[in-house]
């Protein structure tokens, strides 16, 4: 029988080595997690089918190892970011290295203590299957207000004027969504409202 300074061997789900360190196991989980994002980003599916496969199958995968051995806090930080990266994609948020994480993240933080009169929305993995990708991206974006509505173009530095063409106030998303006075009197809210209620009906 070989020892472990011969070759590695394997002993109650965790391998040992002569280092008799974890260092190597880290660099391979990591490797794992690049090679696996590759593979998924690959294939043909849709967003929301990658985002199944990432949370149901290799995120399982990578438990294992994160839980065994002894992996930096450096590396599990290099693949959470890298899963990030890619989900960002999948899910459609925006891409491009003209929006940067202070621009997105800064104007959001803290808008969740102003969510206690918000009707909660309960996802299921059913409602997302049956969820066209424009809808589930649109979803997403809305409730971390990153829609692509004048003021956040202008926070982007993209554009110049947040106003809005119909009305002159500030375009937030709110306001695209049901606080533009010029919309409510033209009856554009009740007309979205109608429609609604006859695709339910």
């Amino acid at each position: 029988m070989p020892t472990v300074s011969q070759e590695p061997t394997k002993s109650l789900g965790r391998w040992y080595d002569s280092s008799m360190k974890d260092t190597r196991r880290g660099a391979e989980t990591l490797e794992l997690a690049y090679e696996s994002l590759l593979a998924i980003n690959k294939c043909g599916l849709q967003g929301k089918f990658k985002i199944w496969c990432l949370k149901f199958m290799l995120i399982t995968k990578l438990l294992w190892p994160l839980l065994v051995y002894e992996i930096c806090s450096t590396t599990v930080e290099a693949i959470e970011a890298e899963i990030k990266k890619y989900a960002r994609k999948w899910l459609g948020f925006l891409q491009g290295p003209w929006i940067n994480h202070s621009q997105m993240v800064q104007p959001q933080q803290g808008q969740w203590t102003n969510w206690d009169t918000a009707i909660q929305i309960s996802l299921t993995w059913n409602d997302i299957w049956h969820m066209a990708p424009l809808r589930i991206s649109y979803l997403i974006r809305s409730v971390y207000d990153v829609i692509p509505s004048n003021a956040n173009v202008v926070r982007w530095g993209k554009k110049d004027d947040p106003t809005c063409p119909l009305c002159q106030g500030r375009q937030s998303t709110e306001h695209v969504l049901s606080s533009c006075k010029v919309a409510l009197s033209q009856g554009r809210y009740t007309w979205r409202h109608n429609r609604v209620l006859q695709e339910l009906a």
